[in-house]
């Protein structure tokens, strides 16, 4: 756990290191984006599922070549719960899952660009120089916490309680295209679509009779929408 967050951490002063010395100043741009984040949970037997959550996150970017940046920030990446009661011949099994991964870093490199320099040569209209493109790859450094609850029934008597728990950080990766308006010289407000590849995979779940399971991880997908101010 600790090689992993001080492999992030190292990935990020490099990068870092990197900017100050070509960016004419450390920060570039700043926002914050307001996302509707959902995860894929099996519905299966489910009587309630809480699978789409309302997320946030703030961030930064430093330059690194003309539109090329780098971008760092906090990223609440959603809980989300789910309820079960389903039969299988005499069994029947009672259960409540909870996944959290609402704390997560992240970092990347990003092209921002508006449409009206990518196409200045071809004559197209001026107001497409308000129309920006964004484009993002990087790694995410989330926290996962999980949690199984559940009770076995057969054929109609309480056998016993059974459940998992887990809660661990890992790296994952990310990507996300993006489009802004230009508001003001500094306002840009912006449309953006990214996903969270394999979070908390790997992730040990202890169940209660002492036995192990890894967590097959879970895209996260966020669509939001946000200002960002650049300096």
């Amino acid at each position: 756990m600790m090689k992993v967050f001080l492999r992030f951490l190292i990935f990020v002063l490099m990068f870092c290191s990197t900017s100050v010395a070509m960016a004419e100043g450390l920060f570039a741009y700043a926002g914050i984006n307001y996302n509707r984040a959902s995860i894929n949970i099996d519905e299966t037997g489910a009587t309630s599922v809480e699978d789409e959550a309302n997320t946030f996150k703030v961030f930064a970017a430093s330059r690194l070549y003309k539109n090329l940046y780098l971008e760092y920030g906090y990223q609440d990446l959603g809980e989300y719960t789910a309820s079960y009661d389903f039969t299988v011949g005499n069994f029947r099994f009672v259960e409540s899952h909870t996944v959290d991964f609402s704390q997560s870093l992240y970092t990347g490199l990003v092209i921002k660009t508006s449409i009206g320099e990518m196409l200045e040569q071809s004559g197209f209209s001026p107001a497409l120089e308000k129309v920006y493109v964004h484009l993002g790859i990087g790694a995410t450094l989330w926290k996962a916490d999980l949690g199984m609850e559940g009770e076995l029934f057969d054929t109609g008597t309480l056998l016993g309680p059974y459940g998992a728990t887990g809660d661990d950080i890992g790296l994952s990766s990310y990507y996300e295209f993006g489009l802004g308006y230009r508001l003001t010289a500094s306002l840009l407000l912006t449309l953006s679509m990214e996903t969270h590849v394999d979070v908390g995979k790997g992730l040990e779940l202890q169940l209660l009779d002492g036995s192990k399971q890894e967590f097959e991880g879970r895209n996260v997908e966020n669509i939001g929408i946000g200002i960002t101010y650049m300096f």
